[in-house]
């Protein structure tokens, strides 16, 4: 059987900072649908709860601790615990 899922480290420029990345950590399933002309919808359902992490030691951490708890209650992750490297910031939602 197929789980479709992974623990996933988004990681992104920092919208206001040189050179510097946010990171963020999830759980996803159907990871791909972040390449598709909807990217920026994903993009948001998959990561716009996670707060950003500054650094990816943090990232990682968190990661294999989501990564454990659900292996710890009988879970399945099936892509392991990956990284996506995006070139440009994470979408900000504009207020409502």
């Amino acid at each position: 059987m197929s789980a479709d899922n992974g623990i996933y480290i988004l990681i992104t420029p920092h919208p206001s900072e040189d050179n510097s990345r946010e990171h963020r950590v999830a759980v996803c399933s159907a990871i791909e649908n972040i390449h598709s002309e909807e990217s920026e919808k994903y993009l948001l359902m998959y990561f716009g709860k996670c707060e950003p992490m500054a650094n990816r030691i943090e990232a990682m951490s968190a990661a294999l601790d989501l990564y454990d708890k659900l292996i710890d209650d009988g879970g399945i992750v099936e892509y392991g615990v990956q990284q996506i490297k995006l070139d440009t910031p994470f979408p900000i939602l504009a207020p409502v």
